[in-house]
């Protein structure tokens, strides 16, 4: 699997502490991101990505050639991205989406 070939040796193409990655179903509109921490060795599916969700908005906006709107479908749901460009320049990006509380409580460290 791709992601263990990742994370048994992400000296290979990083020195950052963590990295992202997002798998990208075009058909689908749907990414599925995966985050990773080296010295905790934390492997985590995420269900949702805003900053991913933004970067594909910009990517379309790029390959299509002018602004979009589309709608990026992820594990915990829906992100909705804007992306704006004007004389063939991104000028604006936006997310938006549904949030719930699910837990909330205080940390202890």
């Amino acid at each position: 699997m791709l992601m263990e070939t990742l994370v048994s040796n992400p000296a290979a193409f990083t020195r950052e502490d963590a990295f992202g990655i997002m798998f990208y179903d075009k058909k689908a509109c749907f990414i599925d991101p995966f985050v990773y921490v080296v010295t905790s060795d934390t492997k985590v599916w995420e269900r949702g990505c805003g900053s991913g969700s933004a970067a594909l908005g910009a990517y379309l906006a790029h390959s299509f050639g002018g602004s979009i709107k589309a709608d990026i479908a992820q594990p915990g749901g829906i992100i909705t991205v804007e992306a704006e460009m004007a004389d063939g320049k991104l000028t604006n990006i936006s997310i938006e989406s549904k949030v719930v509380i699910v837990a909330q409580g205080k940390a202890y460290f």
